[in-house]
C-alpha cells in the first residue's frame, strides 16, 4: 500500500503529471499540501479555492509535508494539464 505523509490536514497528492511544475518542485504521490500562495490549505476544497483563477505560467509558492515527514516549500510554475 501507498505511504502517506504524516499530516493532520491538507490536500493529499494522489499523483503528479510528468512535465509539470509539481514534478520539478519534488511533489510526489502521498505528500500532503498544507499551504499555497500564502494561504493555509486544510482540505482539497481549500486548495481548489486558492488555485481558482490562477493561470498557466503563474508561479505559486507551495508548502507540503513529504511521505518522509519533511516540511518542504517550493515555487511551482503552473502549466495546462493535458487530457488523459
Amino acid at each position: 500500500p501507498a505511504r502517506f505523509a504524516p499530516a493532520s490536514a491538507g490536500a493529499l497528492v494522489a499523483g503528479v503529471l510528468c512535465g509539470t511544475g509539481a514534478v520539478t518542485a519534488g511533489l510526489a504521490a502521498g505528500d500532503v499540501i498544507t499551504a499555497a500562495d500564502g494561504h493555509r490549505v486544510d482540505s482539497p476544497t481549500a486548495l481548489t479555492a486558492v488555485m481558482a483563477g490562477r493561470q498557466p505560467g503563474a508561479v505559486v509558492a507551495v508548502s507540503w509535508i513529504s511521505t518522509a515527514g519533511r516540511h518542504r516549500t517550493a515555487q511551482v510554475r503552473l502549466v495546462t494539464a493535458t487530457a488523459l
